[in-house]
């Protein structure tokens, strides 16, 4: 049982099926398998289907800055991961709450934590 458990975290197998479970349950194809087998061939050409898209968390942003400054504070960065049940990193860790946050620091905080859950390359597109 152990050489399955290492062969299953060395090729991060749980990771890809939260993946493709997660396209399943927010794409709801109408051909599951056709779906899948899509998304693993795109998979192979590093060509992931976003399951968060930029503007999702530009939305999320503004739901968190509810005094519309265009800013949050890194105490509330944390929070937003730890409900979100994602990793805060060091450099997120060792930041003093009062320090303030812009949108494009927080796409690519939070972006890129989504990459970790979801096994896809999160990039910010240039604005």
């Amino acid at each position: 049982r152990r050489v399955h458990g290492d062969y299953l975290h060395a090729k991060r197998i749980h990771e890809l099926m939260e993946h493709l479970l997660g396209l399943l349950v927010y794409h709801r194809p109408t051909d599951p398998k056709v779906f899948l087998h899509d998304e693993l061939v795109r998979m192979q050409g590093r060509a992931y289907t976003d399951l968060v898209e930029e503007s999702d968390l530009e939305t999320m942003f503004g739901m968190i800055d509810i005094t519309n400054t265009g800013f949050i504070s890194a105490a509330q960065l944390k929070s937003t991961l730890k409900n979100s049940n994602i990793p805060i990193s060091k450099q997120v860790q060792g930041m003093p709450d009062a320090q303030r946050i812009n949108v494009k620091q927080f796409k690519e905080a939070v972006g890129r934590k989504f990459d970790v859950l979801s096994g896809t390359a999160y990039e910010q597109n240039a604005k």
